[in-house]
């Protein structure tokens, strides 16, 4: 057995990995799979093509084969080259704003972090909250809710709580992993992510698409339908939080309850006076905010915000950003999250998006349960290929055309729908838990484990607390 375990020792010495080479295995199986179907005039050899690369490239992904980053890479670049899209359709999220929301952020966040902004900010609302791991945590709930009205985007929502969550674990010196590092991330992650009005983030698509085929809600009917069952479930998943991910660090517990005040207090007073250069980056950050809270008048998307936000920080006068802010920019982290969004891009360019939804919206018929429960699963098989937004440009109209057939209320079945869309289980699928992943706060192991608890207790509470209201409602 000794000698065995030098081989396997030298094996890996020469770049021979057996568990990786078992993987790659697997993966390249997996990538077959697609060719069991047979080709016709629905399931093109386009739409096949399609589903063995992009297999491939998530097996790759979950697998940590090699560095995130590498085959997101070419990814654009295979695609073009087996003819699925052109080259404007395969870069096309280079042209969005998320690649810049993503550097704009980045550079924010080293610079509150640098001038101590950041830390100023975490202590004074730790000490807000009491300096309660439970405050944190349900302060994250409140702000949501209350930002969600004045900045009808998640991504920008998203770009401006990670980097307070991240303060507060740096200054609690929580450790990377623990549990109360991955409950305060994850917890200011579910927060900004929640879609809570009719028009924030995919619900915007959605009823916007909708209305084109006479569904037709009002804010406070949004409010009423799924508003506060939205409100409800983040609740719950606040509790679940607290539940399985106990404060159990010697900060948070109950008899130095005393003490963290006091821990607080002391901390707020170390920072002393705020600096001009603080105040500096507050006035373009209040700019910033209210730039924001205007978007439905001047239009200019938050990508735009952040990142003209980042370059104003350089400009004489404010002068707070250094050279190493920009060089701080994690660049494989951009060309991993533009890469996952070229999977939505070619998958409609190639109609594999029309295509899922073909056959998933056939299947909605039976018991009000199975109705939900089968909308729910449409949208989180969705979420493998496509983005959230691109699945509810792409599904929304089948969705809304078969529930008007099958004499379904469209509404249920698009807040199902966009509650599965919500749900992920690795971190490329969406642009803005990947944001979160980017910090290094958890492995990719405890981001699935806290992404898979999330999934199990949405559809839970959509078929025990939705169902039965939405039926008292009529709806249903």
């Amino acid at each position: 057995m000794e000698n065995v375990a030098q081989l396997n020792d030298i094996a890996i010495e020469r770049g021979f990995d057996r568990k990786k080479l078992i993987k790659w295995i697997i993966s390249i199986m997996m990538m077959f799979t697609p060719m069991l179907m047979q080709v016709n005039e629905n399931y093109t050899i386009n739409i096949r093509t399609f589903f063995m690369i992009t297999i491939l490239i998530i097996m790759i992904w979950a697998f940590e084969l090699m560095p995130l980053a590498a085959p997101a890479l070419v990814l654009p670049i295979v695609y073009i080259s087996f003819g699925l899209a052109t080259p404007a359709q395969a870069f096309s999220p280079w042209t969005t704003e998320m690649p810049w929301l993503f550097i704009g952020g980045m550079v924010i966040s080293s610079v509150f972090e640098r001038t101590g902004l950041m830390k100023r900010m975490a202590i004074t609302a730790i000490k807000t909250a009491g300096g309660t791991y439970k405050g944190i945590l349900f302060g994250f709930l409140i702000v949501g809710l209350t930002l969600c009205i004045i900045i009808p985007s998640t991504a920008a929502r998203t770009t401006l709580f990670l980097p307070l969550a991240y303060g507060i674990i740096t200054a609690l010196d929580l450790k990377k992993n623990s549990k109360e590092a991955i409950a305060i991330m994850a917890g200011s992650s579910f927060m900004a992510l929640t879609p809570w009005t009719i028009v924030d983030g995919i619900n915007l698509i959605s009823y916007s698409i909708a209305r084109n085929l006479n569904v037709h809600l009002s804010w406070i009917e949004y409010m009423k339908e799924m508003g506060i069952m939205t409100f409800l479930l983040s609740t719950v998943y606040i509790i679940a939080i607290l539940f399985f991910y106990k404060g159990n660090a010697s900060i948070f517990k109950k008899e130095n309850h005393f003490k963290t005040k006091e821990y607080f207090d002391k901390e707020h007073s170390k920072l002393g006076k705020m600096t001009i250069s603080e105040k500096k980056v507050i006035f373009v950050l209040a700019i910033m905010v209210a730039i924001l809270c205007t978007s439905s008048i001047h239009k200019i998307s938050a990508g735009w915000i952040f990142a003209i936000g980042a370059f104003c920080f350089y400009l004489p006068g404010i002068n707070v950003a250094e050279d190493k802010d920009l060089k701080s920019v994690n660049m494989p982290m951009i060309i991993l999250m533009t890469g996952a969004m070229t999977i939505g891009a070619v998958s409609m360019a190639t109609g594999t998006g029309a295509f899922i939804g073909k056959i998933l919206t056939g299947y909605l018929t039976g018991s009000s349960f199975a109705i939900v429960s089968i909308s729910w699963l449409i949208g989180v098989i969705v979420n493998f290929l496509l983005t959230p937004l691109a699945a509810a440009s792409a599904l929304t109209q089948p969705l809304v055309e078969a529930a008007i057939q099958n004499g379904i209320s469209p509404t249920v079945i698009l807040n199902s729908y966009a509650v599965g869309l919500e749900q992920i289980i690795f971190p490329y699928e969406y642009v803005l838990p990947l944001m979160m992943f980017s910090y290094g706060v958890m492995s990719l192991k405890e981001f699935v484990k806290i992404y898979l608890l999330k999934m199990i207790l949405s559809i839970i509470f959509l078929l025990v607390i939705c169902v039965p209201y939405w039926g008292i409602l009529g709806l249903l």
